[in-house]
């Protein structure tokens, strides 16, 4: 009697991972792990297919010239590095300029800005984004040094107009079409714009009007700019034309120039942020303010530049009130702990405190987040009194670290990445995150864990009244 054997076989399902290692966030394209909750880079909810959504975006649409006739000339191999080379190009081209490539068609590129991220300046991008291909593929066959005498060539066009943006991120809507109508009427190395995108873009870019286009699937004739120069002619720009009178944003400049009156009452510079969606006015609202300010300035003869002559560049100027804005809370922070004799107690109340910013203050969180690695090794601000801590501490033997300034380095570290991950993760409580790091790194710097634990779950003080009790401060000793 024959005995048939039997064995069983896992199948690919059974012992192979999902090839699903990870989820593409719909907002900012970033990849994420695939147990993530919120994109690690923007704090977007994964998993959540969105719903469409009608937005305004500008399209841009460029393709080679004479790609056929190249391709029939040359030997397919030159031909394959020759358009690996483009699609590089391509994608570099329009990530440096902040759009989403949307797909390449044959040699065809299609470029949006608008639809992930919205920025004022979309237009301007797009528009800047055209010309810098058209310059990149005239330079890619120089750059390759080919032995074939032949010159790439690119017409692009753009327009801006209103799209539907999917559950999959297609985009649909005329807007797509009418960019590539432009850029087939397009002669070689030219760029073409819509009206739409020309009235957003004029005054920033050099333009000059050709006659209205009479294109397939158009009712009637399409009105078109030429791109002369993406960068605009010397001469009075769009903050010198006369305005109109600013109706409607009476209490917000009012609050701006409050602010003026406490900085020139109590001597200390105040960190201002105006947020809004694009097209509020917000810059219209701040030109109207430094000219009210300006006028106060000349009828009291006081000169309006004398303290932004003392910096060269706006980054310097926004790097001092940075400074001093962190120099104000770290006073705060001194002012908290004076009551405070040992050096733990005092280093693990700060970290604390500041650990909390993100929910109470998050422009200072941000602004922390901006400055990044320079806030630790600052010389003012949180960084020298946490050093006075670490050094004090291991003085008298609370911690025992073999160099401070390298402990600092692990403190701000762990600050900056605590203030990250709140941002990442807007489900984590700010408090009980800061308290559980600071309770760390008590035992790093080594204190034992008991004690540490003790430290680290001691009442704090009410951060809500905070800001009015600074101001106080600083309005008496000021």
């Amino acid at each position: 009697m024959t005995r048939t054997r039997t064995r069983t076989r896992a199948s690919c399902a059974d012992t192979v991972p999902s090839a699903r290692a990870f989820i593409e966030c719909l907002s900012c394209s970033r990849s994420n792990r695939a147990a993530a909750n919120y994109c690690d880079c923007c704090g977007t909810p994964l998993g959540i297919t969105p719903r469409p959504v009608r937005k305004t975006v500008t399209v841009v649409f460029g393709d080679l010239v004479g790609s056929t006739a190249l391709q029939e000339n040359l030997d397919p191999e030159p031909v394959a590095v020759l358009m690996a080379r483009y699609y590089e190009i391509m994608r570099r081209t329009v990530r440096e300029h902040g759009g989403r490539l949307e797909k390449f068609v044959g040699d065809g590129v299609v470029a949006v800005f608008g639809a992930d991220q919205v920025r004022e300046d979309d237009a301007l991008r797009a528009t800047r984004c055209a010309a810098s291909m058209v310059v990149a593929v005239g330079a890619i066959w120089t750059d390759r040094q080919w032995a074939w005498d032949v010159r790439l060539q690119m017409r692009v066009g753009v327009h801006t107009g209103e799209l539907v943006v999917g559950e999959g991120r297609e985009l649909v809507g005329d807007t797509m079409n009418t960019a590539a109508r432009l850029e087939q009427a397009a002669a070689p190395d030219e760029v073409l714009i819509g009206e739409a995108t020309r009235q957003l873009v004029h005054h920033q870019v050099v333009l000059e009007p050709i006659s209205p286009l009479t294109v397939r699937g158009k009712a009637t004739p399409l009105s078109a700019w030429r791109l002369v120069s993406p960068e605009p002619e010397p001469g009075p720009g769009p903050d010198d034309v006369a305005e109109t009178q600013l109706i409607g944003r009476t209490d917000e400049l009012d609050r701006l120039l409050a602010a003026v009156d406490a900085v020139a009452a109590t001597g200390h510079p105040r960190l201002i942020t105006v947020i809004g969606p694009p097209g509020m006015g917000k810059s219209r609202l701040l030109r109207e303010f430094v000219d009210t300010v300006s006028a106060r300035t000349r009828a009291a003869d006081v000169g309006m530049g004398s303290f932004y002559n003392h910096f060269e560049t706006k980054e310097e100027l926004f790097g001092a009130a940075v400074e001093e804005a962190m120099e104000r809370h770290a006073d705060l922070l001194d002012a908290l702990t004076t009551e405070a004799e040992d050096p733990a107690e005092m280093f693990a109340r700060s970290f604390r405190l500041t650990g909390r910013l993100h929910r109470h203050y998050p422009e200072l969180s941000r602004v922390l987040l901006s400055r990044g690695a320079a806030t630790i090794v600052a010389d003012r601000g949180l960084a020298p009194r946490a050093l006075r801590d670490i050094t004090a501490g291991n003085a008298c033997g609370r911690f025992t670290v073999h160099d401070p300034e390298l402990a600092l380095v692990a403190a701000g570290g762990a600050l900056l990445g605590l203030l990250q991950l709140l941002v990442s993760r807007p489900e984590r409580d700010p408090a009980d995150a800061a308290d559980q790091l600071a309770e760390d790194l008590l035992r790093m710097f080594g204190v034992p864990t008991d004690e540490a634990h003790e430290i680290c779950t001691r009442p704090l003080p009410d951060l809500a009244g905070l800001g009015e009790e600074a101001e106080a401060r600083h309005a008496a000793t000021g």
